[in-house]
């Protein structure tokens, strides 16, 4: 498997004999844990498709399974009015946007630009890297870990 990195910005292109399918039958915590460790700097090209994901949830039904039952069905909000409106929460939606172009990367309210490179290869090897068939990639706040966003690109 072939892996770079932008600052926060992961692409993992599974090896030519191996499928998306596959890669994501290993995708693990631990497993990706141990990859980001293994990244280190190193020149090459990236060949990589403009693409636009977006996701929507709704997670009214999720919130209320944790118990969060109250705010939908019977909720006390008086503090927050001054008259004697009644209000309960009818909906929450979660949705995420990411977009990469030849302009850098937006996801959601965040906006990256690709400055360097990483690569999980031997030192000084220099990397073709082509993606021209589904991989997955990853938006991760390197400083605490956190993955804020990631995905597959099915159809390159």
């Amino acid at each position: 498997m072939l892996l770079t990195t932008f600052p926060f910005k992961y692409i993992f292109l599974p090896d030519s004999d191996s499928t998306l399918d596959e890669f994501n039958s290993n995708l693990t915590e631990e497993n990706l844990t141990t990859w980001f460790k293994e990244f280190s700097r190193n020149d090459g090209s990236l060949k990589l498709p403009k693409f636009k994901l977006e996701y929507e949830k709704s997670l009214k039904d999720s919130l209320k399974a944790l118990g969060l039952t109250s705010a939908f069905e019977s909720p006390d909000f008086s503090n927050m009015f001054t008259d004697s409106t009644t209000a309960s929460i009818s909906e929450v939606k979660h949705k995420t946007f990411v977009e990469v172009n030849e302009e850098g990367t937006e996801a959601a309210a965040v906006t990256g630009v690709t400055v360097g490179a990483t690569s999980v290869m031997p030192i000084n090897e220099p990397y073709n890297m082509n993606c021209d068939k589904p991989f997955f990639y990853a938006i991760r706040d390197n400083n605490s870990g956190t993955i804020l966003f990631m995905g597959e690109v099915t159809e390159p």
